[in-house]
């Protein structure tokens, strides 16, 4: 098998923690700060500070912009929930695979996390893409 030469990204540095903050503005879409602490709290307990310390940190790297309106900031996220996805996926390749994809998709497929239907597709796709 060839290997695929893939462009190098730059590293997606989200947190588990900060990266269910990043749900929730993916989910919702702007949301003001209170608006995040009533989905997040029930989910995990964290306190109205460790939120937002999570939401400000996610700001200082720049994966969420603020807009002001009337006296409360409304955050929004920055980056798409794809290229996140993306961006953390090839990080764990390279970090974890030393960049063999292919090595994912057999461990995938060995431990059995792909059912018959889905591996099907897979194939189409797989078909499609070497036209």
């Amino acid at each position: 098998m060839a290997k695929v030469k893939r462009k190098k990204s730059k590293p997606i540095n989200i947190s588990d923690s900060e990266w269910h903050v990043m749900e929730v503005l993916w989910d919702h879409g702007p949301m003001k700060m209170a608006a995040i602490i009533e989905v997040l709290m029930p989910q995990t307990n964290w306190s109205r500070t460790t939120i937002a310390t999570l939401t400000s940190r996610l700001e200082n790297k720049g994966y969420i912009g603020t807009d002001r309106q009337e006296r409360a900031f409304t955050y929004i996220p920055l980056i798409s929930r794809k290229k996140a996805r993306h961006g953390k996926l090839n990080d764990l390749i390279d970090q974890v695979f030393g960049g063999k994809a292919d090595e994912v998709v057999k461990l995938i497929i060995d431990d059995g996390k792909i059912d018959d239907k889905t591996f099907q597709k897979f194939q189409r796709r797989i078909k499609k893409k070497k036209k």
